[in-house]
């Protein structure tokens, strides 16, 4: 939510979307987070 606002977290939301996907196929089920599942969120700047 922070990144998307555009607020600087530190955390790089890819690589953490990532491990979410690759846990999964660890535990081999759907794990219950919702990043992963809902992937990055960005704004859209609308230039003029």
């Amino acid at each position: 939510m922070l990144s998307g606002m555009g607020v600087s977290t530190g955390v790089d939301l890819d690589k953490l979307i990532f491990a979410g996907h690759v846990a999964a196929q660890v535990v081999t089920r759907a794990l219950p987070g919702k990043v992963h599942q809902a992937g990055a969120f960005r704004l859209r700047k609308n230039v003029m």
